[in-house]
């Protein structure tokens, strides 16, 4: 279980964030002196298993010692502030993310701060498969880069994550999002919320509208229309059910779209910002590219190498 602990002197420097949508993992092997200080958080979710040693998490008004087994997720711009201990070492697997929306009829996890959440696996056999199944994750992200499998990246966490440049596939990602899957549903059921979570009928309407659409503009007025609210009020619904506003949604989903058809289509990128309901490419570039830190060009190239008249 997690135990509490007294403030570590000093404020660092901010630590960089990764792109919105972009997967990014680590499995450090930090000593002291490694620390993550972000106090407006990070745009996406981060969840961090402890394998060996201990990590501290800290918030203006409550801090936390995790041991092994331990695993903390932040809710996206919670405040981050992360450490190992003084005269120790702390050996963890980390992943910045978004989840996929349909997580979020089952994701309920025992808050500890303001964002946090804590779900410790005390059961050896519980703790080894979600430890097999974040080494899988990392594993599945460094392959596309050629990293080995027992590959540790040295801490601090590195920055502005352009080695990660959206190198992922779309089956490659998937693979990845399900052993992260596989953890966070272990998280749920050890948090002890068995059965699975009653998500709004009205955001899951809402929900289910954006997926069968991306493209479509989706004014919350039409969308409040729909499920016979306010607009004030489904947004207030909204981000309470899912932690998140209707326009980061969609905005997701119409990325996660485009890096679809970049990689399994020979679309040019005009045609695909045309299709996704973009009137400016201009525009269109500079969200995809704020989403995964490349031009969708640049995104493309990666997985393909640079081809002419795109």
């Amino acid at each position: 279980m997690a135990m509490e602990l007294h403030n570590i002197a000093m404020t660092p420097e901010e630590s960089s964030s990764p792109p919105p949508d972009l997967l990014v993992t680590g499995h450090f092997k930090a000593r002291p002196g490694y620390r993550a200080y972000r106090p407006h958080g990070s745009p996406n979710w981060y969840a961090s298993l402890t394998l060996r040693g201990h990590g501290v998490f800290q918030q203006p008004d409550f801090e936390l010692r995790t041991n092994p087994g331990d695993l903390v997720v932040l809710r996206p711009h919670a405040f981050h502030d992360y450490a190992a201990p003084p005269g120790g070492t702390w050996e963890f697997i980390w992943a910045h993310f978004n989840p996929r929306p349909a997580w979020l009829s089952w994701w309920q996890l025992p808050e500890r701060g303001a964002g946090r959440f804590l779900v410790s696996f005390p059961a050896h056999e519980v703790f080894e498969r979600a430890r097999r199944a974040m080494l899988r994750l990392h594993a599945d992200v460094c392959a596309p880069q050629g990293l080995p499998r027992d590959f540790i990246r040295k801490a601090p966490e590195p920055g502005p994550y352009r080695e990660h440049l959206a190198e992922l596939n779309v089956l490659q990602r998937d693979l990845a999002l399900s052993a992260l899957e596989e953890v966070l549903l272990l998280a749920v059921r050890e948090g002890k919320q068995l059965g699975p979570r009653t998500l709004d009928p009205r955001v899951r309407q809402v929900l289910d509208i954006i997926a069968g659409d991306p493209s479509a503009k989706h004014d919350i007025h039409e969308l409040a229309r729909s499920v016979v609210l306010s607009p004030s009020r489904l947004a207030h619904v909204f981000k309470r059910e899912t932690g998140d506003t209707i326009g980061n949604i969609l905005l997701g989903q119409r990325m996660g779209q485009a890096a679809r058809l970049l990689e399994a289509t020979d679309l040019p990128v005009g045609a695909i910002a045309t299709e996704l309901g973009y009137s400016s490419l201009y525009y269109f570039s500079r969200q995809f590219h704020y989403h995964f830190g490349a031009s969708p060009r640049a995104y493309r190239d990666a997985l393909t190498g640079p081809q002419i008249g795109r």
